[in-house]
């Protein structure tokens, strides 16, 4: 490679998969602390991959109606746009309840004997799921503002600092042309915890854990779109000031992306 080969490009080259790296049940032979791991630990460390705030009030999220209104698959994708422009109503729990469980509940369970396995409707390299979502939330009715943690396991809200924070994080969600971010009634700051992943498929992993932030990303907007809400995807993050709003190292944890979220201000007959 030249002198001037990209960062990206090294990456790519060097996590590219090879024949002799694979086994029957793990990649990556050179990650020593799966070198005597077996197969039962492994599955037991996976049934756990989500985080909590054990210390944290919880707000319980509404139970997602038993009949669920008929939206056309077809239709939300078609129209799906992402909209920065936001009128003054707020959000509903409900809503936010809805959007959070279909872009990364558990919605089953794979059992292996005594461990099992919990699965989401977004796709995961592995099923090891290294994502979490943190609402920030400045306008949602029945919710005060501030930031919360998406707690998969029980399917609850965890409040982990009340406040108006979205005015003063605007520059570091988007640095430019970010006016318009200020009318968002939430925003969804997604994060990734490496280990989750790698410590099965090593630096290869970091591929996986961006299509899942993918994958997740594009079940929140289309949640969203099936509501009749209006979202847009974010990746002007400033990670340093945005880790350190949520308090996560930006090492083994770091913000990979946002998404925003409100109605829209555009009448939809225009």
């Amino acid at each position: 490679m030249g002198r001037n080969t990209s960062l990206s490009e090294l990456y790519h080259e060097n996590s590219k998969l090879h024949s002799h790296e694979i086994r029957s049940w793990l990649y990556q032979r050179s990650l020593t602390c799966l070198e005597h791991t077996s197969l039962k630990s492994f599955m037991k460390r996976s049934a756990k991959s989500y985080k909590l705030y054990a210390s944290a009030p919880q707000i319980q999220l509404p139970d997602l109606p038993a009949q669920k209104k008929h939206t056309d698959l077809w239709h939300t994708m078609s129209s799906r746009r992402s909209v920065r422009d936001y009128s003054s109503e707020n959000l509903q729990l409900n809503d936010i309840s809805t959007i959070l469980f279909h872009g990364y509940g558990e919605t089953g369970k794979l059992n292996f004997g005594k461990y099992f396995l919990a699965l989401r409707a977004t796709p995961s390299t592995g099923a090891l799921y290294p994502l979490d979502i943190y609402p920030l939330v400045c306008g949602v009715t029945g919710l005060e503002s501030g930031l919360y943690h998406y707690n998969v396991r029980d399917h609850v809200l965890e409040f982990l600092q009340q406040g108006n924070f979205l005015e003063q994080l605007v520059p570091a969600i988007q640095s430019t042309n970010n006016e318009w971010l200020k009318q968002a009634k939430v925003v969804l700051f997604i994060t990734a915890t490496f280990f989750r992943n790698q410590m099965k498929y090593g630096d290869r992993g970091y591929r996986g854990i961006l299509l899942d932030a993918g994958h997740l990303s594009q079940n929140l907007l289309l949640a969203a779109t099936g509501l009749n809400l209006a979202a847009c995807p974010i990746m002007g993050c400033m990670d340093d000031q945005i880790n350190d709003f949520l308090e996560i190292d930006g090492v083994e944890e770091s913000v990979l992306y946002a998404i925003s979220l409100g109605h829209s201000a555009i009448d939809p007959k225009r």
